[in-house]
């Protein structure tokens, strides 16, 4: 698998990302449209970096 195909494979949607959290999908759309959560947007939608998701839950893990 090339580095391209990985890098896309590892863009979440919101619907993964909510999974992810427990959360609703709306939620994390507010929260993606606050900058409270690393995103990217792609015209009207966001994805999200596993990377950087996974990061994000450590920095708000050693917040708590």
């Amino acid at each position: 698998m090339s580095s391209q195909a990985s890098a896309v494979q590892r863009l979440l949607t919101p619907d993964d990302l909510a999974l992810m959290l427990g959360v609703s999908r709306l939620q994390v759309i507010r929260q993606s449209r606050a900058g409270k959560i690393p995103s990217l947007k792609l015209g009207k939608a966001y994805r999200y970096r596993a990377t950087s998701i996974d990061a994000w839950l450590a920095e708000q893990g050693a917040r708590a």
